[in-house]
């Protein structure tokens, strides 16, 4: 499996997500829809976990874009927590910093929506 699935440990409101591979093309549909599933049940905002995972491909890229929209319609957000030097890298190149919350792990983001 691509990913595990637990309920937040900073805060009951956030689904965590946390990625096990690299995020490309070879997992980014089984991603998405894990994502939109959560999407759908319309409780959580959701946090990405990167922290087994150094690598976000264009396709991740994509998915993460396109559940941060659903996610808006929703008044919900899309966190983003231990991405290394790589990840953070793809998303400034692709100038999608504000699109996501970007903390430095799970407590930096609780210590913030407090």
């Amino acid at each position: 499996m691509a990913a595990e699935i637990q309920q937040s440990t900073v805060n009951p409101d956030y689904t965590t997500v946390k990625l096990t591979k690299r995020f490309d093309a070879t997992i980014s549909d089984e991603i998405e829809g894990i994502l939109k599933n959560l999407c759908e049940s319309k409780k959580y905002d959701i946090i990405i976990d990167f922290k087994e995972s150094n690598y976000l491909s264009s396709m991740g890229l994509r998915v993460l874009f396109s559940i941060s929209r659903i996610l808006s319609e929703q008044n919900k957000k899309l966190n983003i927590v231990n991405a290394g030097s790589t990840v953070l890298k793809v998303i400034k190149i692709a100038d999608c910093s504000s699109l996501f919350n970007i903390y430095e792990n799970e407590e930096k983001m609780a210590e913030d929506i407090k």
